[in-house]
């Protein structure tokens, strides 16, 4: 197990959960629980395609200009389906490197609106930050690449993330990945298409919300296994156009309980505040 005092900045990823956590408040940002203590103001309004079900924010401080995009809604079967159910599409006209298209499709409809609150800004020595969860954290990748000619070297940090691209896509990726997982989180091994992968740095917690060891191969391997066993019961579960929150309420499954729960944002919220504290850093 290596320490949590590592070279990643502990305001970076507590602001990247943050706003991560902050894009599923259904009403005003502002009003999200622990907002104030980001100490970010939003830049215009929150972008959004109310027909996708996709939302996200752009806000800023003398520090960080964050673009956070929220995730997959438990109850909105639209946003669950499309984390699993569309092919690889090529990120350039006959390009080898490939990405998901539903999650390309998503980011898509989002762009035009993120560029419009991004361009005014004077980012200058500003870190620039990528973040969300789950379908959230798929888009934040896909802009990773997407907004590479606006945005100059951002760092991506991803929550409970899907994969997204093939190697090529990995190959080529312009931004920094920081990818976080939570013990036996399902969604990390969405979608099961060959020639998918990860990429990036690897923060994976254990069940008791330790970080695991990068040498432990062993556990890891035991994990994701029991993780392939969750995908298969969710996937069948959800066959019949239940939601992930449906099946979370009529406690299915002792596998499904622990899915829904490892899943969670305030989960990994939680996780990084225990983890990456904020004592001694200026």
């Amino acid at each position: 197990m290596f320490s949590p005092q590592t070279d990643l900045d502990p305001r970076a990823l507590q602001v990247s959960a943050g706003c991560s956590l902050a894009a599923y408040q259904a009403g005003a940002i502002s009003d999200a629980p622990g907002w104030r203590e980001l100490n970010l103001e939003l830049v215009g309004q929150p972008f959004e395609h109310p027909d996708k079900k996709l939302r996200g924010f752009v806000a800023q401080n003398d520090r960080h200009v964050v673009v956070s995009f929220r995730g997959t809604i438990a109850t909105e079967i639209v946003n669950w389906k499309r984390n699993i159910d569309l092919a690889p599409y090529p990120t350039e006209p006959n390009a080898e490197s490939r990405v998901h298209a539903g999650f390309n499709e998503a980011f898509d409809a989002l762009q035009s609106q993120i560029r419009t609150l991004l361009t005014p800004l004077q980012i200058g020595s500003r870190q620039v930050i990528l973040t969300g969860h789950s379908l959230g954290a798929a888009m934040a990748v896909i802009a990773g690449f997407r907004l590479h000619d606006l945005l100059k070297s951002p760092e991506v940090f991803t929550f409970g993330q899907p994969m997204v691209g093939n190697e090529m896509f990995s190959r080529i990726y312009p931004a920094s990945l920081y990818r976080f997982v939570n013990d036996k989180d399902p969604v990390p091994l969405v979608p099961e298409v060959r020639g998918y992968r990860h990429f990036g740095r690897l923060i994976h917690f254990d069940s008791r919300g330790r970080i695991m060891s990068t040498t432990g191969l062993a556990l890891q391997l035991q994990t994701a296994l029991q993780v392939v066993a969750q995908l298969k019961e969710l996937r069948k579960r959800t066959g019949d156009g239940k939601s992930l929150a449906d099946l979370a309420r009529e406690r299915t499954s002792q596998v499904v309980i622990e899915a829904v729960g490892d899943h969670s944002m305030s989960g990994y919220q939680t996780l990084i505040a225990k983890n990456f504290p904020l004592l001694n850093v200026p």
